[in-house]
C-alpha cells in the first residue's frame, strides 16, 4: 500500500507565535479565582463519574448522551480523579487541544451498515468475553471488508451499556491529506477530551498540564500520554476502539503501535482495566507487533464474516430486484457473493452496476464478465469516462486526494474554473465530498494504471496554483463580494458567492511546501504578496497566518505586513530570495513575531534565516512575541537555526519577550540539545 509518507500537511505558524485575531474579545486567567471544583469533591469526596456507555465524536448530540447516563450518586470504584468544573476553562483547553472529531466517519459507517448485520461478532463468545474481562482485540481484513462498519456497530453496543466505565473512538482517515486523522498525537488528544467528557469537568492532571506550559505552547507526546494514563486508571472499565490503524501516515503508524503495545502488553505503562480493540489491514508492521500480544484477533473477511454479505445482499435483491425472476436473482446473489470474496465494497459498486441494466440480458451479460478486485473495477469506471471530461475528473480526483480538509461540493466544482490555458499564468474566469473509500486513493497513487495516475507532488503544485490564481482574481476590493463585507455571516456570504476563497486562503501554502516551486507558482506568488491594490490584503483578512482565526472572524481589520514578512513566516526561500534582492527591507518591523528573521526562526527555517543574516538582518533585533530570534529558535528547538545564530552573533544572555533568555526558555520546554549549544 501507498501510506502517507508526510508528517504535518497543514501549515501552522508555532503555537507560540499565535496571537489572537485583532478585535477578538480577551479572555480571563485560566487559573482564575471563580473556576468552581464539582460539588462531590467540595464536600469532601472526589467525583469519579459518571461512568457511561457511550462514545463521543465531537457531534452536537454527545453532550445530551452523556448527561442521559450520568450518575452522579456513583460511588469511586477505580482511582480517585479530582475534577474541575470550569465552563471558560474548558473551553480554552479545547481550542488548545485541539482534538479532532472523527464523528463525521462513524456516522458514515453507520448510514451504510444494513440491519441485523455484525451480530455474528457482536453476539461472539470472544467479543463477550472481550466486553466482559480488560485486553486487546485485532479485527483484520483487506480493503472494503466492512471494518468500519463494524467498529461503529462495536460503539454502538457498547453505548447500550449501564454502569462505571468510559468509552472513547477514533477513526483513522487517509481518504485526504486531512492530517489531523492520520497523526498519533491527534488520536491521544482525541481519547483524552472524550474521556474527560465522561467525567463532567477537567482533570485537573490536564487543567495542571495546560497551566504549567501556557496557551502559547503544545504539550509533548509523552505528556499527553501520561495524562490519557491517569485519566484512564479513573475508570473501572475503559474501552478504546480504533479504526483504520493502516491509515496512519508511516511515521505515526509505528508510534501508535509503539503505544498500543505499551499499554496492553506487560510493561509498566499497562493499563489493567483497558479494553481496546483496533482494526486495520494485516499489513506486515501490523502483524508483526500484534501478533506477539497475547490477544484476539478475527479476519473478518473469513467465513464468519460472510454472513454478513448474505444478509446484505438478500435485502439489497429483494429492495431493487424485485422485479426479476426467481432465477435470475438466484443468479445474481450466488454470483456475487462469490465474486465479493468477503469485501463489501466490491459487492456494493457491482450491485449498483447491475441496478442500471435495464432487461435480464443485459445483467446476464453482466454477470458473465465480474471484475476481478477493486482494481479493476475502478479502471473500469475511470475508462468510462468520456475523454473530454478526462481533464475535469483528474483535477476532482487531485484536491480530493490531498485537500487538507474534506471539500463542498460547491469549492470543488470552482477548482476547474481556473484556465491553465493563458499564455502568462493560471486565470481565474469568473455538501461535503470525499474520496468513498480510502482504497480509491491507493489505486490512484499506484503504478497499476496509467492513465488516470497521480502524482502527490504534482498534485500539490497544481492545487497550490489553483488556490493562489483564485486569491488574484481579487484585483480590487470592488471585485471581492459586497455581502461578505456586510453580513453578519461573513464566511458563509463568501462561500456563495467565491466558494473556494476560504479553502485557498487557509491552506495554498501547504499545498505550496508538500509541492515544489516551479517558476509560474514563483510569479503567482508573487504577484500575490508584492500586489499594491487588494489581493494580499483580501487574502490575510479571509485568513491572516499571523493571528488565531477561530469562528467566523475573517475581514476583520487584519494589519498587513511586509511580504518578506509572510515569505519567512511560511518558510518560502525562493519568494524571499525574489524580495530581497528587489529591495526589500530585511529588518522591517510588524508582525506578532516583530520582524522576518524572528518568524523565520520561530518556524526553523534555516534557508531563509540564511538568506536574511548574509543580507544584513540584525541577529540581535528585539521585539516580537519571542522577543528576539534566539529566543524563537530556542523555545520551539530548532537546532540547526540556533547554531546559526549563535554563529553570526546572536546573543545568548539577550533578555526580551515573557520568557526571560533562550536558555531559559530551552530549559523549561525541555530541549535538551540546544540547551547544550547555549551553553
Amino acid at each position: 500500500m501507498n501510506r502517507q509518507k508526510r508528517e504535518e500537511s497543514d501549515f501552522r505558524i508555532s503555537k507560540r507565535s499565535r496571537v489572537p485575531s485583532p478585535g477578538a474579545p480577551a479572555t480571563e486567567s485560566s487559573d482564575r479565582s471563580q473556576a468552581q471544583v464539582s460539588s462531590s469533591q467540595a464536600n469532601g469526596h472526589t467525583f469519579i463519574g459518571p461512568f457511561v456507555g457511550c462514545a463521543v465524536g465531537g457531534n452536537n448530540n454527545s453532550n445530551e448522551i452523556f448527561n442521559a447516563g450520568r450518575d452522579d450518586q456513583l460511588e469511586a470504584i477505580g482511582r480517585e480523579l479530582k475534577i474541575i468544573k470550569d465552563d471558560k476553562l474548558e473551553e480554552k483547553i479545547r481550542k488548545w487541544l485541539s482534538p479532532p472529531d472523527t464523528s463525521r466517519n462513524r456516522n458514515e459507517a453507520d448510514e451504510i451498515r444494513q440491519i441485523n448485520t455484525c451480530s455474528w461478532f457482536l453476539e461472539g463468545e470472544r467479543f463477550r468475553h472481550w466486553e466482559a474481562k480488560p485486553g486487546f482485540f485485532w479485527v483484520h481484513g483487506k480493503a472494503g471488508s466492512g471494518k468500519s462498519v463494524l467498529c461503529s456497530s462495536i460503539i454502538n453496543e457498547l453505548s447500550k451499556k449501564n454502569g462505571p466505565f468510559g468509552t472513547a473512538y477514533f477513526f483513522f482517515d487517509g481518504r485526504d491529506s486531512q492530517r489531523d486523522l492520520q497523526r498519533h498525537d491527534k488520536l491521544v488528544r482525541s481519547l483524552i477530551w472524550q474521556f474527560s467528557h465522561q467525567h463532567g469537568g477537567i482533570p485537573t492532571e490536564l487543567a495542571d498540564l495546560y497551566k504549567r506550559i501556557g496557551d502559547h505552547h503544545q504539550p509533548s507526546a509523552s505528556q499527553l500520554q501520561e495524562v490519557l494514563l491517569n485519566i484512564l486508571d479513573s475508570f473501572p472499565h475503559a474501552y478504546i476502539v480504533i479504526d483504520a490503524l493502516d491509515e496512519c501516515t508511516s511515521t505515526d503508524i509505528e508510534k501508535t503501535l509503539d503505544w498500543v503495545n505499551q499499554l496492553v502488553s506487560n510493561t509498566p505503562q499497562k493499563v489493567k482495566n483497558l479494553h481496546m480493540v483496533v482494526t486495520s489491514r494485516p499489513e506486515p508492521d501490523i502483524n508483526k507487533v500484534f501478533e506477539a500480544l497475547d490477544s484476539h484477533s478475527i479476519d473478518i473477511g473469513k467465513a464468519t464474516a460472510n454472513q454478513d454479505i448474505a444478509k446484505y445482499l438478500e435485502h439489497r435483491i429483494e429492495l431493487k430486484f424485485r422485479g426479476y425472476d426467481k432465477n435470475t436473482r438466484r443468479e445474481i446473489e450466488s454470483g456475487l457473493r462469490e465474486g465479493a470474496d468477503g469485501s463489501f465494497r466490491w459487492l456494493a459498486l457491482q450491485l449498483a452496476e447491475l441496478e442500471n441494466c435495464s432487461s435480464e440480458d443485459e445483467i446476464t451479460q453482466q454477470m458473465k464478465d465480474l471484475p476481478e478486485g477493486l482494481d479493476e473495477i475502478y479502471e473500469r469506471m475511470l475508462k468510462a469516462i468520456h475523454e473530454k471530461h478526462r481533464t475535469d475528473v483528474m483535477t476532482f480526483l487531485e484536491w480530493l486526494s490531498f485537500s487538507s480538509r474534506p471539500m463542498e461540493v460547491a469549492e470543488i466544482a470552482e477548482a476547474i474554473t481556473v484556465d491553465f490555458s493563458s499564455q502568462n499564468a493560471p486565470v481565474f474566469k469568473k455538501s461535503f465530498v470525499k474520496l468513498s473509500h480510502f482504497s480509491v486513493k491507493e489505486y490512484l497513487l499506484s503504478d497499476r494504471q496509467k492513465d488516470f495516475s497521480i502524482n502527490e507532488e504534482a498534485a500539490h503544485l497544481k492545487i497550490a496554483k489553483i488556490s493562489v490564481a483564485y486569491l488574484l482574481q481579487f484585483d480590487s476590493f470592488a471585485s471581492f463580494p459586497q455581502a461578505a463585507l456586510r453580513s453578519p455571516l461573513r464566511k458563509q456570504a463568501l462561500l456563495q458567492s467565491s466558494p473556494l476563497a476560504l479553502y485557498s486562503a487557509e491552506y495554498w501554502i501547504n499545498h505550496t511546501k508538500f509541492g515544489r516551486m516551479d517558476p509560474t507558482l514563483l510569479t503567482l506568488i508573487l504577484r500575490l504578496l508584492t500586489s499594491e491594490t487588494a489581493p494580499l490584503t483580501i487574502w490575510i483578512r479571509i485568513y491572516d497566518i499571523d493571528h488565531d482565526m477561530d469562528g467566523d472572524t475573517m475581514f476583520t481589520q487584519s494589519i498587513v505586513h511586509s511580504p518578506l514578512y509572510y515569505a519567512s513566516l511560511a518558510g518560502f526561500g525562493e519568494v524571499a530570495r525574489h524580495l530581497v534582492g528587489d529591495g526589500a527591507n530585511v529588518n522591517a518591523r510588524g508582525g506578532g513575531l516583530g520582524h522576518p528573521l524572528q518568524a523565520a526562526s520561530s518556524q526553523g527555517h534555516e534557508v531563509v534565516v540564511k538568506l536574511l543574516l548574509e543580507n544584513g538582518a540584525d541577529v540581535n533585533a528585539r521585539g516580537g512575541e519571542y522577543g528576539n530570534a534566539l529566543q524563537a529558535a530556542s523555545s520551539e528547538g530548532h537546532e540547526a537555526v540556533v547554531k546559526l545564530l549563535f554563529e553570526n552573533g546572536a546573543d545568548v544572555n539577550a533578555q526580551g519577550g515573557p520568557d526571560g533568555n533562550a536558555l531559559y526558555r530551552a530549559s523549561s520546554e525541555g530541549h535538551e540539545v540546544v540547551v547544550k549549544l547555549l551553553l
